[in-house]
């Protein structure tokens, strides 16, 4: 008779067969159509909403296949992807913090660009919702987090099999 850790880990690596990998691969084709739809219609092309939406569909799509693909191997699977080398576990680690917190910031600009964009004051309105603006948030955001999360590359390791 097996254990219950047994049946547990046998119960969550079915788990990332049936729902874990589908996911993954349903976020990453919605995330590129996505950025096709917002690229191919030209008036989205002049909304600095869409500018942040966009970008933060393109982060999206990098980092669900870069991240939680590896995640899904490693801990659905048992493949020794950054468990077993010190340089993909620096990277493994970097890109999951650094590509989280950009993927959820766009929306926030977007949030803000919604309402910059119909404020009342005309003066406000007119600084703060432009594609000038967007592109330097965006941009801006990108450089923010990946400086922030730099340490990431010098503390993470491989210890015992285990990226920590």
């Amino acid at each position: 008779m097996s254990s219950t850790a047994e049946i547990v880990n046998i119960i969550s690596r079915w788990l990332n067969y049936v729902f874990a990998i589908p996911i993954v691969i349903i976020g990453t084709i919605g995330a590129l159509l996505t950025i096709i739809i917002f690229i191919k219609h030209p008036s989205f092309v002049r909304n600095p909403t869409i500018h942040y939406l966009l970008a933060g569909a393109i982060m999206t799509a990098l980092h669900l296949p870069s991240v939680y693909l590896q995640g899904i191997l490693v801990e659905g699977f048992g493949l020794g992807v950054y468990n077993t080398n010190d340089i993909i576990c620096r990277e493994h680690r970097y890109l999951f913090y650094s590509t989280t917190v950009a993927t959820i910031s766009f929306p926030c600009w977007a949030a803000f660009d919604q309402y910059a964009s119909t404020c009342r004051k005309a003066y406000f309105r007119n600084r703060w919702s432009s594609i000038r603006i967007a592109r330097f948030a965006i941009i801006g955001t990108v450089i923010f987090w990946s400086i922030i999360y730099i340490p990431i590359i010098f503390i993470s390791s491989s210890v015992n099999g285990v990226c920590v």
